[in-house]
């Protein structure tokens, strides 16, 4: 079973221009550091804060997929092949990697993001065990209330639809309803290479 219910992770990846003064990245101690400097036009009285540490449970600055996979996401799909549910949230700023995170680089097989490497985890892990194991995936993208799945025909192509439900029901309101689950025969199916 994973080591905790939720573990806060974060994947930096420097730039050239990446800012040095205002981000000190501490891998080693898991932190990261924000400096901002007090703005001189808010006059004699300033109080305005300069300085905020945050923690983390994971912390990768510019860390290979290799090591992400292995210090965020192995132990959670162990814990699937176990029978737990597992998510992965990924959250940022547009342009911050999330896309090349999760599913890879093309091309490439060590560039493989996190999605491809879980799927190849869990099917390798089921072969190995005695009994019957029957694994339904759904990949759900936000932004487009799309599915992420691959197909093996585009008759199978579905979209999620969304439907408005009660304030009462679901805060948010709106949900997804029939997003499409898969039984795959093997980790390249569901990635549209079988």
């Amino acid at each position: 079973m994973v080591k905790s219910a939720v573990r806060v992770c974060v994947r930096t990846r420097p730039t050239a221009a990446f800012a040095h003064t205002e981000l000190v990245v501490k891998p080693e101690d898991r932190t990261i550091d924000v400096n901002i400097k007090k703005n001189p036009n808010m006059g004699v009285v300033n109080n305005m804060r300069e300085n905020y540490g945050f923690k983390f449970d994971q912390l990768l600055h510019n860390s290979s997929q290799d090591t992400v996979y292995a210090d965020t996401i192995s132990d959670i799909t162990k814990s699937i092949v176990q029978g737990y549910n597992g998510t992965v949230l990924v959250y940022g700023q547009t342009g911050a990697g999330k896309t090349y995170t999760m599913s890879g680089g093309q091309g490439d097989y060590k560039a493989r993001g996190m999605i491809p490497r879980a799927i190849q985890e869990i099917f390798t892990e089921v072969r190995f065990p005695a009994g019957f194991h029957l694994v339904c995936l759904s990949l759900l993208e936000h932004a487009t209330l799309g599915s992420l799945l691959s197909f093996p025909s585009p008759t199978q192509c579905h979209r999620a639809e969304t439907k408005a439900t009660p304030p009462w029901r679901q805060p948010r309101g709106k949900s997804a309803v029939n997003l499409p689950q898969m039984p795959p025969d093997s980790g390249g199916m569901c990635m549209g290479v079988d």
